[in-house]
């Protein structure tokens, strides 16, 4: 074939063929224009339920409320030699790794008196027994509440295989326990900085407590 026969063939090539071949790449480029539109709209739903996700896990809520019998227990175990060694509040926070020990709760929950924090170290200056505990009331004394901070004593658990909670994305422990009143007896247990932070409570509703735990996590450090 030489290029007399070529130009031949190409002129008996029908207009319509010719112009249903320009057409093509404008279709597919059409298909590719929604193929990436497509992706690109799943690409944002994926980044936005991350969003979502993470939110969630920094600020969101899933409270359970585990039936227990009392709160935890710390066992002690102070040896006769173990040397007492006063805090005063300003060390306890320091101590303690809290932004502040509050002094009040609320609008109406105010600290009953507090002489002192005790740390118990043995003979090497290890610290071998560190809980104390902080007493709120209402001026009525119908709410009651006991804030027990511990970096060293160890805690028994009120429930074993208790369900967490995660409130404004802190883990927390929930218990509640009919103490046969009209109100039940609340308590929580989480850590924070290290320490161990249990609360109970008295007189209070589900949520009325929950507001009160919202409080101490105010004194972050």
């Amino acid at each position: 074939m030489n290029a007399k026969d070529l130009y031949r063939i190409i002129g008996e090539i029908d207009d319509d063929l010719i112009l249903e071949a320009e057409k093509q790449p404008v279709k597919k480029s059409e298909k590719t224009k929604k193929v990436v539109r497509m992706w690109t709209l799943l690409s944002a739903a994926c980044v936005c339920l991350i969003c979502l996700s993470l939110y969630h896990l920094r600020f969101g809520t899933s409270v359970y409320w585990n039936e227990s019998m009392g709160m935890s227990s710390f066992k002690v175990a102070i040896s006769a030699d173990a040397i007492w060694q006063e805090m005063s509040p300003e060390e306890a926070v320091e101590y303690y790794q809290l932004g502040e020990i509050p002094k009040t709760l609320g609008d109406h929950l105010k600290q009953m008196a507090q002489g002192s924090f005790s740390l118990y170290k043995d003979a090497g200056g290890a610290v071998v027994y560190d809980q104390n505990q902080i007493w709120y009331q209402d001026e009525a004394q119908n709410q009651f509440v006991s804030l027990t901070l511990s970096r060293v004593t160890q805690t028994s658990p009120a429930v074993e295989d208790a369900k967490v909670s995660r409130i404004q994305g802190m883990k927390v422990t929930l218990t509640k326990t009919d103490s046969g009143g009209d109100l039940p007896t609340y308590g929580a247990e989480w850590k924070m900085n290290g320490t161990t932070i249990s609360v109970s409570g008295n007189g209070f509703s589900e949520e009325e407590f929950l507001s009160v735990l919202r409080e101490i996590w105010k004194q972050k450090k």
